[in-house]
């Protein structure tokens, strides 16, 4: 019916995007309202109106439920096409309450730092935790490195999630950011960190894996601090909700359940879960089971202590020679070789068979050739892993999300089978 935006905004126009809509497709829409501007003309044929927060009247009682509907939240589209997750008021709400006492939300002088956008989970759940908990919450309004360690060090704050770069950076610049901090929850979006987090762990930083979807909420589960460093610093760990929560997971070649410590996809029935797709019920009876279990499409494996680890999203695997094969596994061998700042490693294709290919980021035009890259992971490699083909790139395609740029592996996946094909005609 409504759909309200800020016009300042220095890093997106808007009112641009807006205007480009196609609004035949969007018949509902109604009015658009912007929150920090007088009346603006029209955009199209729908009317602006400003918001007026100081003088709003407050809203009488609407007979809600807890499974209405109150939220809708964007999937990245970085392995497939977005779609809109809906949440409802009970999943919001019962997801915070279980995550303040797992993570230490309610402890008496508990101090959170927000600098992710409330628009994605990773920014509000965290949020919402530390409502439920009782936590003093510091809002920076985006993240800025100087305001952040500002914030950490004035406010002596003692729970951070954000991305690996994130604690990569504020550690880099000022570890004093960190001198009362407890729990540094952190998600893995950026290739080549995993040697620098683990010296910032081995250094005294409380860094702790997290598993978490639009799906089924950020922060979902947590790698207990008290584990070893390399342990705890994998995705997964141990739910918010425990009891509430059933992980399992599923043999991708039989379909059987698979026992403690066997790959599989991840399946997860919980009452803090979606309510499915907005408006695209075939993509919900897709992914929501029979049996109320979310087929998260990530690939892991259970622990016996009741955890569970997460290694990647499903279509990042690669199946070589028969063998379900990681590709950090062969990422961080080329990330190894001088010279080399990151790679990407994807499969596609070719002949009847998967290929492994790899993209690469290097330091300087006087840094390793394609050839010479290629040459270096066939010392280091079983040669079903080795990439078919090395391509440097000057960056990755990215995508804009709420918890940050996140690499296309799509795309990716398209470069390479384009190469192939021009390469072999």
């Amino acid at each position: 019916k409504m759909l309200i935006f800020e016009q300042s905004d220095a890093r997106t126009d808007f009112s641009a995007l807006i205007e480009a809509l196609d609004t035949a497709t969007l018949p509902d829409l109604e009015i658009l309202a912007v929150i920090d501007g007088t009346d603006l003309p029209a955009i199209g044929a729908l009317p602006v109106r400003p918001c007026n927060w100081r003088d709003a009247a407050e809203l009488k009682p609407q007979g809600a439920t807890p499974d209405d509907p109150v939220l809708l939240f964007t999937t990245s589209g970085t392995t497939s096409a977005p779609k809109l997750v809906l949440h409802s008021q009970k999943s919001l709400v019962l997801h915070a309450v279980n995550c303040a006492p797992a993570y230490a939300f309610n402890a008496p002088d508990a101090r959170y730092l927000a600098v992710l956008p409330f628009c994605g989970v990773f920014g509000l759940n965290p949020t919402l935790a530390a409502i439920a908990g009782g936590a003093q919450i510091y809002l920076n309004t985006v993240f800025d490195l100087e305001c952040a360690i500002t914030t950490a060090k004035t406010a002596a704050i003692t729970h951070f999630f954000g991305s690996d770069d994130m604690f990569r950076m504020m550690w880099k610049a000022d570890r004093a950011a960190f001198d009362h901090a407890r729990l540094c929850g952190f998600a893995t979006f950026t290739p080549g960190l995993k040697s620098t987090l683990h010296q910032m762990a081995a250094d005294g930083l409380p860094l702790c894996g997290l598993y978490g979807a639009s799906e089924v909420n950020a922060i979902f589960a947590m790698q207990p601090v008290t584990l070893p460093i390399g342990a705890r610093l994998e995705g997964g760990g141990r739910t918010a909700s425990r009891e509430q929560t059933d992980v399992r997971v599923r043999n991708t070649d039989t379909g059987a359940l698979c026992p403690v410590g066997e790959t599989g996809l991840l399946e997860i029935k919980a009452s803090t879960n979606f309510t499915g797709y907005f408006r695209n019920p075939e993509a919900t009876a897709k992914t929501i089971d029979a049996e109320g279990y979310f087929r998260s499409g990530d690939i892991g494996y259970l622990n016996a202590d009741g955890t569970f680890t997460y290694l990647a999203r499903g279509g990042d695997f690669i199946r070589l020679s028969g063998f379900l094969t990681d590709p950090r596994e062969i990422e961080e061998v080329i990330q190894s070789i001088e010279g080399v700042t990151r790679a990407q490693v994807v499969g596609v294709t070719w002949d009847g068979k998967t290929r492994p290919v790899a993209f690469v980021t290097i330091k300087s035009a006087s840094s390793p050739t394609e050839e010479t890259i290629l040459a270096s992971t066939k010392d280091q490699l079983a040669h079903y892993k080795v990439p078919v083909f090395v391509k440097i790139l000057d960056e990755f395609p990215t995508v804009e999300s709420a918890n940050g740029l996140k690499i296309r592996k799509g795309h990716l996946r398209d470069m390479a089978t384009g190469i192939l094909t021009e390469r072999n005609t």
